[in-house]
């Protein structure tokens, strides 16, 4: 296969298995990935980083981050074995997401941080798989509220101003998980808060994810979560908006 035709080969599958991903399962998506990995001349340069983020993303959302580290982790020591530090450097930057899955936050913040030193034209093409809105939660967990506030707000005006649209679901998703604890903690110490924050950011997600993603949003107790491929439930079968979903919570004294 010439160059040319083998760099449009793996563009158009990759988007393949985003759409995939989108729209059928993880799994679809994944086996696509695999196919393309098998493919692979040398597994340290940017095409296989493109192909690799890919299936990083999916082991993440998909609940198995442990298995997202590891191939993480194998990829950086091929890039440093390769020589090649700038694709070493992208994989690294990623573990932000990878270690806020698998509920490490200091790690997460370590690897966030360390990636701000990559040139701005490097952190534009790795934008597209965002780091930020992850970072912007785990400061929250360890306590910075400032500075998750800061972040946050910084990463959906970059995820709106580039158009990236899959990556604002979950951004808008995390956004109102983290009013929401503030929110609460403050109601707890006995402040005179409102939550309308928090629904504001459910409902921007709810209206993003259809286009984009077929999800399921869990509310349970106090927590609420998403995953893929499913229909909203909320302690009972009835579908109904996320937002009116946090309403209905808040109201009934759960929250």
């Amino acid at each position: 296969m010439r160059e040319d035709d083998k760099s449009l080969y793996f563009e158009a599958t990759l988007h393949k298995a985003r759409v995939l991903r989108n729209f059928i399962s993880f799994g679809e998506s994944n086996r696509l990935l695999d196919e393309l990995m098998t493919k692979l001349d040398n597994p340290a340069t940017e095409l296989a980083y493109a192909v690799i983020i890919e299936k990083l993303y999916n082991l993440c959302w998909d609940s198995r981050p442990k298995e997202a580290y590891a191939l993480a982790r194998q990829m950086i020591e091929a890039s440093a074995q390769a020589g090649n530090l700038k694709v070493m450097g992208w994989f690294e930057r990623y573990l932000t997401t990878i270690h806020f899955f698998r509920g490490n936050m200091k790690d997460a913040i370590y690897y966030y941080e360390k990636s701000l030193g990559l040139p701005q034209d490097e952190l534009t093409y790795l934008g597209m798989h965002s780091t930020g809105i992850y970072a912007a939660k785990a400061y929250q967990m360890l306590g910075d509220r400032e500075r998750a506030l800061s972040v946050l707000l910084e990463e959906l005006h970059r995820l709106r101003t580039t158009g990236n649209y899959e990556e604002m679901w979950a951004g808008y998703l995390l956004a109102a998980e983290i009013h929401y604890q503030n929110a609460f903690i403050d109601k707890m110490n006995g402040l005179n808060v409102s939550f309308d924050t928090a629904v504001k950011y459910f409902t921007m997600a709810d209206e993003y994810a259809p286009l984009y993603r077929k999800l399921i949003f869990r509310c349970t107790g106090r927590k609420c979560s998403a995953s893929p491929t499913a229909s909203f439930s909320l302690m009972h079968p009835r579908k109904i908006s996320c937002g009116k979903s946090l309403k209905i919570l808040i109201k009934g004294g759960l929250i």
